[in-house]
């Protein structure tokens, strides 16, 4: 049944129908953050009937450092239809978030938001030596995020089990959409994986048990640190790794099409999104 059949039929039904897969992986995705936020945030929340507006109040607080107004409206969305069907399928919820004020976003939407963004490739490695002399896990993420250009709630969810050395490969699991990503293990991230396990107390928890504003922050001070005259985030980083993947397939005689086909599925966006990369990501030529 489509959206607008059901509407006509069933008012209440209309709140917990999935109409299509994006909408079905956009909600599985915003699950998997709620999950995490509330691990890293409220660990004593066990239930998914004790989630109170106060924790979905907190989390829209934290996008607002970073996202645009129409990302936090879209979580904000995403979370009351995630309220409602549970509260359709779990008898013992009684979830209800309508009161949860929006916040404003900080970032504003720019059309060129990845490209006009990119961190210099110089920079970055200012920022990747300093991290290999000064241990910390936001740096180690960094590292990572050099050698591997995916997006940091896929960085930050890695685990042991997720490593094949074997093989030399990586199995991204915790990916956007669900879709399956693999990545090779470079002799540079071998090391820092390795590095990482080692640091790790639990060896089926996450090598990178930081968030995203925990990096982001962590990039800032360097940043000044070092007397980097931009303020990027980890974002503008896999820009940056998207664009210098770009270049070498154009560079080695791929032509423009394939070069961008090969780029996209490399970001995991699907092989069609040449205006995402044009927008988000990189200078094509």
């Amino acid at each position: 049944m489509d959206k607008h059949s059901s509407k006509h039929q069933d008012q209440q039904e209309e709140h917990t129908q999935i109409y299509s897969y994006s909408e079905k992986f956009r909600l599985l995705d915003t699950a998997k953050m709620l999950n995490n936020h509330i691990k890293d945030n409220f660990p004593d929340v066990k239930q998914i009937k004790d989630i109170t507006p106060g924790i979905i109040q907190n989390i829209l607080n934290d996008k607002a450092k970073n996202c645009t107004q129409n990302t936090i409206n879209t979580y904000a969305q995403s979370l009351n239809k995630i309220a409602e069907i549970c509260n359709k399928n779990y008898s013992s919820c009684n979830l209800n978030f309508k009161d949860v004020i929006m916040p404003v976003a900080l970032t504003q939407k720019s059309k060129l938001r990845g490209v006009a963004n990119q961190i210099p490739i110089q920079d970055l490695n200012k920022i990747c030596d300093y991290a290999k002399k000064n241990y910390s896990t936001s740096g180690q993420v960094i590292l990572a995020q050099r050698e591997l250009g995916i997006r940091v709630n896929e960085l930050t969810t890695i685990k042991v089990e997720n490593i094949d050395f074997k093989n030399n490969v990586l199995h991204l699991t915790n990916t956007k959409g669900g879709k399956k990503l693999d990545r090779k293990i470079t002799p540079g991230l071998k090391g820092i994986l390795e590095k990482n396990i080692q640091q790790m107390s639990v060896t089926k928890g996450r090598l990178f048990p930081v968030s995203q504003n925990t990096v982001n922050t962590y990039l800032r001070r360097i940043e000044e640190k070092l007397n980097i005259q931009g303020r990027y985030s980890i974002h503008n980083i896999r820009a940056a790794i998207a664009q210098e993947y770009y270049n070498n397939l154009r560079e080695t005689g791929v032509s423009k099409d394939n070069a961008i086909k090969q780029t996209s599925i490399w970001l995991n966006h699907g092989p069609n999104r040449e205006k995402l990369l044009k927008e988000s990501y990189i200078e094509i030529w």
